[in-house]
Formats: structure tokens, sequence, C-alpha cells
């Protein structure tokens, strides 16, 4: 496969992030849109691309640019926290449990009346906006010291705005990984890993990096049936 030039190269991850995030691939137009260019300049681009062998596209066919045989950055497959499921949140019946206001360090509290505060249902805890949110479960050890274990599901949010601090799923070189946002003082922003065995990772332009969702809270299983 032949060299591509930067301006193919933004072409390209913007496709591997879109048909990520949509399950589908974008249309002319769209592409165009992201890159905020002519939808001519992004057919001439296809067209160059398919000479290359780096992507198939059916002309007068919605949706069927397909990439082949990219090579893409290997990102820390083995350990970075990424995501391995993906569920979306569904609204059904509410299920409230008993909330016990006692507060004790080990043991249980008396299922006596006395002690029940309210009625909890997590949905309402944990889902503010249904239409925008999913689970997901990861893979991965790069963010246990935010309490994020291999396995775990985490709730993301995909109507909040990221903010610096934020942990939020990422799409990055096409692969959906989860990861805390940081802007530093001089307005740069990072990824930065909660373990000491992975170094910050620079947020430059070139990378087409995409903030797919807010992270707003991790589920962690003890034990299965």
């Amino acid at each position: 496969m032949k060299e591509l030039t930067p301006a193919q190269e933004r072409l390209v991850e913007q496709i591997q992030s879109f048909t990520t995030i949509h399950g589908m691939p974008p249309t002319i137009l769209e592409l165009a849109e992201l890159l905020n260019i002519k939808g001519s300049s992004v057919h001439e681009q296809i067209q160059r691309l398919k000479t290359k062998g780096v992507l198939l596209h059916e002309q007068g066919k919605a949706r069927s640019i397909r990439l082949v045989n990219v090579q893409q950055e290997k990102v820390e497959k083995e350990s970075s926290c990424r995501v391995s499921l993906l569920h979306a949140a569904t609204q059904g019946a509410e299920v409230a449990l008993p909330l016990f206001s006692s507060m004790v360090p080990a043991g249980f509290p008396s299922p006596a009346d006395d002690y029940i505060e309210n009625q909890l249902d997590l949905n309402r805890h944990l889902i503010e906006h249904p239409a925008a949110t999913f689970f997901v479960r990861v893979e991965g050890s790069s963010m246990i010291g935010a309490g994020i274990h291999p396995g775990n599901i985490l709730v993301v949010d995909r109507s909040l705005e990221p903010k610096s601090g934020d942990i939020v799923v990422a799409v990055i070189h096409s692969e959906l990984t989860v990861k805390r946002l940081l802007r530093d003082k001089e307005g740069k922003l990072f990824f930065m890993p909660a373990n000491p065995d992975f170094k910050p990772v620079e947020i430059t332009e070139e990378m087409g990096v995409t903030i797919w969702g807010v992270v707003t809270s991790a589920v962690q299983e003890f034990r299965r049936r």
C-alpha cells in the first residue's frame, strides 16, 4: 500500500472513527462536514485512496465506503483500558430496593423497618439521561488507580460535555478506550492513565481523537451467580 498524505490520513481516521461510533460508514457529505472541506474534495481523495488500495467505494451507493488493509498504530491492546462490550440503557419497570440509614463499618444493619430510610432505584440513581446512556464493559489495567478494573461495567453519558478531569470513552485509532481527560496550564490536552506503568499521552490534532462519552459511574462485581 502506498504512503498516504496528511490529508488522506485525516480522512481515513475520520472514516474509522465514524464507523466505530455509529456502526456504519459515513457518507461523503458527512465526511465533508467533519473535515470542514467541500464534498468534491472528499470525493477526489476517496478516488485516490481507492487507487492506493486503502478503501472500497461503490459509486452511487450510500454508505458504501469500506477501509481495507489500513495499518494502524498499536494501542497497547494487552493492557490499555478499552471497551470490550457496549450496551444501550433501556427504560423498563422500576426496581426499588430498601436503602438503610445505618452506617456500620462491618456487618449489616438489622432489617427492621426503623432502619429503612427510603427506597432506591439504581436506574434513577445511575442514569440521568436514558436516551444518551450506554453501559460498556472494559478490559485492561491502565485505569485501576481510578477504581476501574478489568471486567467493570461503566455507565457512559454521551449527552455530557467533557471537562478537564473527566474520565471519558474516546475513539483512538478506531478503538473505544477509557482515559482521563486533563488540560494543563498551557491549554494542552492529555489522556492521563491511572497506573504508573503507563505514560500520559498528549492529544494532537493529527491523532483524530473523538470523545465518545463521559463516564459517570463504575459497577464492580465481586461475585457472579
